[in-house]
């Protein structure tokens, strides 16, 4: 599928998300899901050391996340003894505050394996982030994300009776531009 008028830089407000990737309200027994995760995905390739134990939710509306290329995808990744295993894709990005550039990952687990966190799944114009901690930066605050490497791009939101970035009954499906 090919898609016009993909824009690879979007400015967003800084918002709360449900304080699961964090532990602040959801998984404090373990110190957040990013935290439990982490050790999963470096394992797997993906590097997240020098990153938050939280994610940065950030509302790109009027505008929507387009994944083209992602750095990785992980399949099954078994993080917690409790829950089904789940999928997880990830999209190289920078997000600039206070006139400060930072490396950062779109994180993005995938729908159709994240059970017993349907309500609480985002919609396509909030995106999550992995990224070192931003000293100032606060719910409010207004955030650039760039793509240099052309991982991701952002367009006016095409479709507001779609809740999700792909189907619970299908995969995540990458866009050409």
């Amino acid at each position: 599928m090919r898609v016009q008028n993909i824009s690879p830089n979007v400015e967003g407000v800084v918002i709360e998300g449900y304080g699961a990737a964090s532990g602040r309200n959801r998984f404090t027994e373990i110190g957040g899901t990013i935290k439990a995760q982490k050790p999963f995905f470096e394992t797997l390739g993906v590097d997240c050391r020098d990153y938050f134990n939280g994610t940065i939710n950030v509302d790109i509306s009027p505008m929507e996340f387009v994944p083209l290329r992602s750095k990785a995808t992980l399949v099954n990744v078994k993080w917690h003894p409790k829950l089904p295993a789940e999928n997880f894709s990830f999209f190289d990005c920078s997000l600039t505050f206070d006139q400060k550039q930072f490396g950062a990952l779109v994180y993005l687990p995938h729908q159709e394996t994240k059970t017993g966190f349907a309500e609480s799944f985002p919609p396509p114009t909030t995106l999550e982030f992995l990224a070192p901690r931003i000293d100032g930066l606060a719910y409010g605050a207004k955030i650039a994300i760039s793509s240099p490497s052309g991982s991701i791009g952002f367009r006016a939101y095409q479709d507001p009776e779609r809740k999700r970035f792909y189907s619970a009954h299908g995969p995540l499906v990458f866009l050409e531009i």
